[in-house]
């Protein structure tokens, strides 16, 4: 008896995708199937805990994916203001 195929792992964006998936209300329903690609560049990535008003780093600890809806408000209450006062 033979063993059945191997399967190749899953691809990283497929990864990706399915990562985001799993962030209650990031991703609209809708879009539950769409492809990984999609999914992956539906996101906006804002900079915490430091924020790119102090200069923080573009590193994946530094980036939280966000609606881009929730991120463009965050950006206009409060990393503008806070580059304007610099």
């Amino acid at each position: 008896m033979s063993s059945p195929p191997r399967r190749k792992p899953p691809a990283m964006a497929d990864k990706l995708a399915a990562a985001l998936l799993a962030v209650p209300g990031l991703i609209p329903e809708a879009m539950r199937w769409d492809t990984a690609k999609v999914i992956c560049a539906y996101p906006e990535w804002h900079h915490w805990p430091i924020p790119v008003a102090d200069n923080g780093p573009t590193e994946p600890w530094n980036l939280t994916p966000m609606a881009p809806e929730a991120h463009r408000e965050e950006t206009r209450k409060r990393t503008i203001p806070t580059l304007a006062k610099n």
